[in-house]
């Protein structure tokens, strides 16, 4: 079985890749950068994917689309990235695995919430990106929404909350929590998400469906498992900062024979050690994180 990966080189690009290259399947990830690092065994090429190219999809069983400009609070200066990387490039990938007979698998998000005005441009853009998804099946698209909470583990977002609190531990600074810290966010391992995934590919289900834990935690909450498993200084608190949605948990997908397995605390731990045996190979200068 033959599978694309767009957004191959990305933190959860990186990780299915080598859920699929492990699992026998052939893997090519398209992404507009080299892979920080490469997985073994698949084949990474630079492409846009905005751009119309049948024949880079063409063989494709099945095309995972990752690629994505994120962040749930992006505001008015993002509106144009999101329209163009999640709404035309989603479009885009749809239509090449319209036109090669690729069933295709959209990385959603849980900012695709209810209510309209607290999606904000991002969860604008995947909700679009699904509605899209949606219409192009009346000609045949074959395809499997996934909704995605807080993913971590190894190689995520320094500046996503977990990866700031290991940073944080690595450099012997302060943490900063934006926001009361009573905001309950559901944070899942990138592993848990990689086998959803592959399960969404093989599942008749449309979805969408939530891969998720179920499980809320407060950022409080949260800071005090993490100290629990390193060290970390006393938080700087930053009440007036933006901080997001005040609760952010998804209800997981019960259309698939699949659960998250990892439980947070034994994921901090993985992710932290992970991390520090990169760092102390290759430690990067405080500017660049």
């Amino acid at each position: 079985m033959n599978c694309i990966v767009t957004g191959g080189s990305g933190f959860i690009g990186y990780h299915l890749c080598n859920l699929l290259r492990s699992s026998g399947y052939r893997v090519c990830s398209l992404d507009l950068v080299e892979p920080p690092s490469a997985a073994p065994g698949v084949e990474y090429k630079i492409w846009d994917i905005r751009k119309e190219r049948d024949d880079l999809y063409l063989g494709a069983d099945y095309i995972f689309h990752l690629a994505a400009v994120t962040g749930a609070r992006g505001g008015p200066e993002s509106a144009m990235d999101n329209a163009q990387h999640n709404v035309v490039g989603t479009v885009q990938v749809a239509l090449a695995a319209l036109r090669v007979g690729a069933k295709i698998i959209f990385i959603s998000s849980g900012a695709v919430t209810p209510e309209p005005r607290m999606r904000g441009i991002y969860g604008w853009s995947k909700d679009t990106g699904e509605s899209a998804l949606h219409s192009l099946s009346t000609s045949g698209l074959q395809y499997a929404i996934c909704r995605l909470t807080n993913v971590y583990g190894f190689q995520h977002r320094p500046k996503s909350v977990i990866g700031q609190f290991v940073q944080c531990n690595l450099r012997d600074t302060a943490p900063e929590i934006h926001g009361t810290g009573d905001q309950v966010r559901d944070f899942i391992h990138v592993s848990d998400i990689c086998r959803g995934l592959v399960s969404a590919a093989g599942s008749r289900s449309h979805g969408p469906h939530n891969l998720s834990t179920g499980k809320g935690t407060t950022i409080k909450d949260l800071y005090s498992l993490c100290a629990g498993v390193f060290t970390l200084s006393s938080p700087i608190m930053r009440p007036d900062a933006a901080s997001g949605m005040s609760h952010s948990v998804l209800r997981p997908t019960e259309h698939l024979p699949w659960s998250a397995t990892v439980p947070l605390e034994a994921g901090l731990l993985q992710t932290y050690r992970e991390q520090l045996a990169i760092f102390q190979r290759h430690p990067v200068p405080l500017q660049q994180v």
